[in-house]
């Protein structure tokens, strides 16, 4: 067996099997193949030759015979002999399906090339987004959380503007309040005492306790103490200003015993000269000694004396006196200047404590969480009676109810100047059925005036908002009920806020299809060009 049979037969070992039908009209083949080969050879009188064919077009034929014929791993010794034997130029029947396969794939080429050069596409952004509503979602929140006390609502309830959603244990903050208004009572009462006493009238009137809310047992305490501590106060005063008013009456008795021994001194005086004239006569007629005269001089210069110290006493008694009326009008002012202080320090107080209990007022009030606006309860994030809610964590959202539907679509940054506010887009609501719904048409209301960077991805992006007008609601409306009539469903088809919507904004001229895809192509050449 030659070397080329021998390759025949491994490569007919390796193929799969054909069916024997195609066997036989192979081997049939191969020899009606040989034997008009034979013949053609014997008729020019040239001996037959076993060699392998040398030419590009012998191989590919002889591999073609290869893959053709000898996949039959059951075909009999005669016939790979036959096979073996076959020499000179082989003719080769083409598949019909390779042909037909070629001239497609060149009608297809040439046609998509036609097309691509031919037909121009519309440009434009493209941007996905959700529905929204008009007021945006408001998220219900606690400044500074709590204990659950009680529960009023599920998810997906609906609910009223100031509905109560929540209400929170308040134990800690409405004590807290409750000292709080106490002791603004306190210092209420304190006010009033202190202007009682800076009136001097004795009457004591407590105003300021009818409004803040204390109760009677605690009222009555503050004003036990504000009446005892007011009596006392005056007491305090009237005490002082007695002992002054004493002491000034003693120093004027003192004066007027000193006065009436003035009077009896100078009366002695007066008889002292009468005597000493009466001596000094007799002295100038040598009828009395000089002694006495000398004796009655000096009698009558202590009288003088102590007539002077008199004097000089009752002076020092008027002294004391002006220092007493002093000293209780000094008494009257530092009165008057610790009230006014008292005053303004329990007025300061009043408004601290004041500004206190509005916080707190404010804390008791939010332990009754209620709805910010009228709309559908979404994401109840606490179910359980005695939860602790931490602080600024979200509770629930409140949807909207009634009010106007918006699109919200993530622009990208390098679409941006593609597109600006009032431009035309057209909107496709996927969750719908596609073929049955048509696109709206609507406007962009604004777009972001900064790059927004999503939180989860930290892809950047820019906000845009596009709205709608009412007919376009309508006729969506419209054939979002006659999908619900055509399907026999009972389940009402409505836009809903968060549902993908996806948005084309027509923003330039047509271009053919080859032009966009090689547009890429001489960007990166121009860039290349331009770095050498």
């Amino acid at each position: 067996m030659s070397n080329t049979g021998k390759n025949r037969l491994e490569t007919g070992a390796a193929a799969e099997d054909k069916p024997a039908a195609e066997t036989a009209e192979a081997t049939a083949t191969a020899a009606t193949a040989a034997t008009a080969t034979n013949a053609t050879s014997g008729a020019g009188g040239q001996t037959a030759s076993h060699e392998p064919l040398v030419t590009g077009r012998a191989s590919a034929e002889q591999r073609a015979l290869e893959a053709i014929y000898l996949p039959a791993r059951t075909q009999d010794k005669s016939e790979l002999e036959l096979i073996e034997k076959s020499e000179g130029p082989i003719t080769i029947v083409r598949d019909r399906t390779v042909i037909f396969a070629f001239l497609a794939l060149f009608i297809g080429f040439g046609g998509f090339m036609t097309w691509a050069s031919t037909v121009k596409l519309s440009q434009g952004v493209f941007a996905q987004g959700q529905v929204a509503v008009d007021s945006q979602r408001k998220t219900v929140q606690h400044l500074e959380g709590g204990i659950i006390e009680s529960i009023f609502v599920r998810e997906g309830d609906m609910v009223e503007f100031g509905q109560q959603l929540i209400v929170l244990q308040d134990v800690q903050s409405r004590s807290r309040q409750d000292q709080m208004i106490k002791r603004l009572g306190v210092l209420s009462a304190t006010l009033d005492r202190l202007k009682a006493e800076q009136v001097e009238d004795g009457n004591l009137v407590f105003n300021s306790l009818t409004d803040l809310g204390l109760s009677a047992a605690d009222e009555k305490e503050v004003l036990q103490q504000q009446q005892t501590l007011y009596l006392d106060r005056l007491d305090q005063l009237s005490g002082a200003k007695q002992m002054l008013i004493t002491r000034i009456a003693r120093f004027e008795e003192d004066i007027s015993g000193r006065l009436a021994q003035i009077r009896a001194l100078e009366a002695q005086r007066a008889i002292n000269e009468e005597e000493l004239r009466n001596l000094r006569g007799l002295l100038a007629d040598n009828l009395t000694q000089r002694d006495k005269v000398v004796a009655k001089e000096l009698s009558l210069s202590e009288t003088d004396f102590q007539i002077a110290q008199q004097r000089s006493a009752i002076g020092q008694l008027n002294v004391q006196i002006e220092e007493a009326k002093a000293e209780s009008l000094q008494l009257d002012r530092d009165r008057r200047r610790e009230i006014s202080e008292e005053i303004a320090k329990t007025q300061n107080a009043i408004l601290e404590i004041e500004e206190e209990l509005l916080g707190l007022r404010d804390v008791v009030s939010r332990t009754q969480i209620t709805a910010p606006q009228k709309g559908r309860v979404l994401n109840l994030s606490f179910a359980t009676v005695g939860g602790v809610i931490p602080p600024s964590e979200p509770i629930m959202q409140i949807v909207p109810d009634g009010d106007e539907l918006v699109v919200e679509a993530q622009l990208r940054t390098i679409d941006r100047d593609s597109i600006s506010k009032g431009a035309e887009v057209n909107a496709r609501f996927t969750a719908f059925p596609t073929r049955s719904t048509p696109e709206l048409i609507g406007l962009v209301d604004s777009i972001s005036a900064d790059v927004v960077t999503d939180p989860n991805s930290g892809t950047p992006y820019y906000n845009l908002r596009v709205i709608f007008a009412p007919e376009e609601y309508a006729r969506l409306n419209a054939a979002l009920a006659e999908q619900a009539r055509t399907n026999d469903s009972r389940r009402t088809l409505s836009l809903t806020p968060g549902m993908p919507v996806d948005i084309f904004v027509d923003n330039g001229e047509p271009k053919r299809p080859i032009e966009i895809f090689f547009e890429p192509l001489e960007e990166v050449l121009d860039r290349a060009l331009r770095g050498s």
